[in-house]
């Protein structure tokens, strides 16, 4: 009888064990079907995901197919950089997961030559600026500063002395401020009044009605040398026929003169740096103060009652199509620059010389205007902020936050900083700025405290 009892104690047990044993099989057979249903669902929408990155446009789009939805966000970080970001959701087991997947992209046909000014977004730290000083004066230079352009460990400056003599192009090994290195000094013949530094060349506006714009190959920064020199086409002996403002864009100079006997404007192919020729020119009747081209846009700073007109340049032709008059401004178009779809354009002294225009819209509508007291000689953008140079030798440089769309833009930096003359214009780098002044060899570094 015990036998039995102990018998049948076994055959419960064992019956137990099996049942146990069988319902964890079956748990581990539902579970690794669910965990492969799963991952064929994630591996599907991640393959949706790379898809749509690989093919997606500049616009933020949605759609479905089948059970995934897929949403593509695009957002400028930059005029040249977006991040796109590509988000797919499905639908599993009364749940809704998601995969996804960013990168971001550069048009490099836009970007090259193009400001490599990335400074910091905080604000606090531009709060207090400090300052470095270099005197070119000091290596027995003289030195007439027109116009800088820094590209990233590299400071390029042009001169335009009274001696044909003396240097006008200067390299500077900027990489540690507190100890600049003078890589080299050239001199090109006729003075220098502009340049616009990209890839190996520099590209360089002459003072002279001989040859308005020379291409200057920089690859070896210690022996810069002149590759070509280009005299623009027309009957024409005046003296103001030079190279006031140059700016490169994909292949082609934009070259804007002081007014002319012939067109102001003038696009010239340097595609082939040895053998420069022209495709475009635009007559303006004003002189050309400054010159911004963003795609097939090209946006022009003039002394004329419209401060600021655009071209499109489409199958190397010229057309203006729109323009900006400041209402009751007597003041001239002096500064601009672009930062995603803002024109900033500064003014010569008068009645509001800062102004942001919209050029979503035809023509472009202003967000604010602001008085500076003073010319503006040089705007930066990027992101929040926007860096102002103005002619204000114990002031004029200033930070603004322009990061609101419905008031004006407040001052960040609350110390100012002095020049050894009145400013001239300015180029950035990451977050270190570099002036020039009229009249001074100095060469002044401004920046916030945690760079140095």
């Amino acid at each position: 009888m015990n036998n039995k009892g102990s018998l049948i104690v076994e055959i419960i047990v064992s019956s137990a064990i099996c049942g146990v044993t069988l319902l964890s099989l079956s748990l581990l057979v539902f579970q690794s079907q669910y965990i492969l249903a799963s991952e064929t669902l994630k591996s599907q929408a991640l393959k949706i995901a790379d898809n749509r990155l690989a093919s997606s446009t500049d616009m933020s789009t949605s759609s479905v197919e089948g059970v995934f939805h897929t949403n593509t966000i695009i957002d400028s970080i930059d005029n040249f950089t977006k991040k796109i970001t590509i988000n797919v959701s499905y639908p599993y087991l009364k749940r809704v997961l998601s995969v996804s997947l960013s990168t971001f992209v550069t048009d490099t046909s836009e970007s090259q030559g193009q400001s490599s000014c990335r400074p910091v977004q905080d604000i606090e730290l531009w709060k207090k600026l400090i300052t470095y000083s270099f005197d070119l004066g000091l290596e027995g230079k003289k030195l007439q500063p027109t116009d800088i352009d820094v590209v990233g460990h590299y400071a390029y400056i042009t001169s335009n002395t009274a001696s044909s003599s003396d240097a006008d192009l200067i390299i500077l090994d900027i990489s540690d401020i507190k100890n600049l290195v003078i890589l080299s000094y050239l001199n090109t013949g006729p003075g220098l009044l502009s340049l616009h530094v990209a890839g190996n060349y520099a590209y360089v506006g002459n003072s002279s009605v001989n040859s308005q714009f020379q291409i200057i190959d920089v690859t070896d920064k210690a022996h810069p040398h002149i590759v070509s020199s280009y005299k623009l086409l027309g009957n024409y002996n005046d003296a103001t026929t030079v190279g006031n403002v140059v700016f490169y864009k994909s292949g082609k100079i934009y070259l804007g003169t002081q007014k002319s006997a012939i067109a102001e404007l003038h696009v010239i192919d340097v595609s082939l740096p040895s053998s420069p020729h022209e495709l475009s020119s635009y007559e303006i009747g004003s002189a050309i103060n400054d010159i911004f081209v963003f795609k097939d846009r090209v946006y022009v700073a003039t002394p004329d009652n419209e401060e600021l007109k655009i071209f499109s340049f489409i199958s190397n032709n010229l057309f203006n199509i729109s323009s900006y008059d400041a209402p009751g401004s007597l003041s001239n178009g002096k500064r601009l620059t672009l930062f995603l779809n803002k024109i900033y354009l500064g003014m010569t002294v008068g009645k509001d010389e800062l102004y942001a225009l919209d050029t979503s819209s035809t023509p472009p509508l202003p967000i604010f205007h602001s008085l500076m007291g003073s010319s503006i000689h040089g705007i930066i953008a990027y992101g929040k902020l926007l860096f102002v140079l103005s002619s204000n030798q114990s002031n004029g440089f200033v930070v603004f936050d322009v990061s609101s769309s419905s008031t004006l833009p407040y001052r960040v930096n609350t110390f100012p900083v002095s020049f050894s003359g009145n400013p001239l214009n300015f180029d950035c780098d990451q977050g270190i700025f570099a002036v020039v002044s009229e009249d001074s060899s100095v060469i002044l570094f401004i920046t916030y405290s945690q760079i140095i």
